[in-house]
């Protein structure tokens, strides 16, 4: 994007805060906080073409970016198959199997896979347990260490139970051929992005449109990028076990004393490692999923 598109792009979000302005006079607050996290957006969208990203090595203090994995040749596998995860103990809802036979509908010829507590054992490489906090995560957080783990050891794909808005045979080749880590879907905004302390969540911000969200995408097995992934995950794990004993999850975040926030173990792992290694991850936007009635 050039200079004059990136203003242009700018002075558009300034004229629709303009427009929100009015409509939340007449009440809609959500109007305008939508308006306003697209101005937001749009001015760090701004820098960054100005700016174009480059990572170099410590330039996040205290950040565990700087714990480098050890490095992968990235030949790993990347199968064509696409794991999605339910795991409650309960049957999928009607709104969740709409969406995963949607899955099995638009995605022809890729194998779907459907993780469960009754079939998760199938998938554990042998000597390489589930984190012993595994057990005590919320529903929600196990999806999160779930989708990390099978994609660091089997390689593939990774869809919430969700309708695909296309198929994804193009993200498949392009993580073959390119020599790629990881494929997703840019984030949407500002608002999306992992909140970071100082200038790696300025840098998120600034940098949100190469981020890829964590509904949906293909990677490749054992890659330098999954086990930074993996590795973080189960530093986290290792410290918040203690408090997870004592103070278990239950499906979402209802659980006032559960020591876990939201994106903890997902965003505030992936969305970093994704800038340090943006050369090697890419983001399309024909991953990304029906995010609408879902729940």
């Amino acid at each position: 994007m050039s200079r004059r598109n990136a203003q242009s792009a700018v002075l558009d979000a300034m004229r629709q805060v303009k427009h929100a302005g009015f409509v939340a006079s007449k009440g809609s607050r959500a109007t305008m906080k939508a308006a306003s996290t697209q101005l937001t957006s749009a001015l760090w969208h701004s820098q960054e073409t100005r700016r174009p990203y480059l990572y170099t090595a410590g330039m996040y203090r205290r950040s565990f970016l700087n714990w480098d994995a050890a490095h992968s040749d990235g030949q790993g596998e990347v199968p064509r198959r696409i794991f999605t995860l339910w795991t409650g103990d309960g049957p999928l809802p009607e709104v969740r199997r709409h969406g995963l036979d949607a899955l099995r509908d638009v995605q022809d010829g890729i194998e779907i896979i459907l993780v469960t507590p009754k079939n998760v054992h199938e998938w554990i490489v042998p000597g390489h347990d589930l984190h012993p906090a595994y057990e005590n995560l919320s529903l929600v957080h196990r999806s999160d260490y779930l989708r990390a783990y099978l994609l660091h050891h089997h390689g593939g794909g990774y869809s919430d139970v969700k309708a695909p808005n296309h198929h994804w045979g193009p993200a498949f080749d392009q993580l073959a051929q390119d020599g790629l880590w990881l494929v997703g879907y840019p984030e949407r905004s500002t608002q999306w992005v992992a909140q970071a302390p100082r200038r790696l969540g300025r840098d998120l911000k600034r940098n949100y449109r190469i981020v890829p969200g964590g509904s949906s995408f293909v990677a490749r097995a054992d890659s330098t990028f999954t086990r930074e992934w993996m590795a973080e995950l189960e530093r986290r794990l290792d410290y918040l076990g203690p408090l997870l004993e004592q103070h278990p999850g239950g499906v979402r975040n209802e659980v006032l004393e559960y020591p876990v926030s939201w994106n903890d173990l997902l965003a505030k792992i992936i969305h970093p490692l994704a800038l340090k290694h943006h050369g090697r991850i890419a983001v399309r936007e024909d991953l990304l999923p029906d995010i609408t009635n879902y729940r």
